[in-house]
């Protein structure tokens, strides 16, 4: 992989200019991304539900409806689950009918992560 597939920064961007990213990422097979969660996590105890990071997840799911991958995976807080019928909806509605979303809530020390925390996945 050279430093030119690499992109480090905000996804927004990233999907504002993508045309000058797509030839790195045309034909994925998988793509794996952690929006940022800070509103939905329970460890944040000034947690907002209506946090504006709550909706980032967004543009994640900007970025599959343009590269398209076999696969993709999300990661996030349990948290996210308050608002999984939403989130659904949401991806149901970008990605239309073209992938069999399931959620699942994982131990992280169950995958030897020394971490004794829920992942949404």
């Amino acid at each position: 992989m050279s430093r030119e597939q690499i992109y480090v920064g905000d996804i927004k961007l990233l999907n504002d200019s993508f045309s000058d990213y797509s030839k790195y990422v045309k034909d994925s097979f998988l793509v794996c991304g952690g929006p940022p969660c800070q509103g939905f996590s329970t460890a944040n105890r000034q947690r907002v539900i209506d946090d504006p990071r709550n909706r980032l997840y967004l543009e994640y799911l900007k970025f599959l409806q343009k590269t398209k991958p076999v696969f993709f995976i999300m990661e996030n807080v349990k948290g996210m689950l308050q608002r999984k019928d939403e989130i659904l909806e949401d991806f149901h509605s970008v990605l239309g009918n073209e992938y069999n979303i399931s959620l699942r809530l994982m131990k992280a020390e169950d995958f030897s992560v020394p971490q004794h925390r829920e992942r949404l996945i």
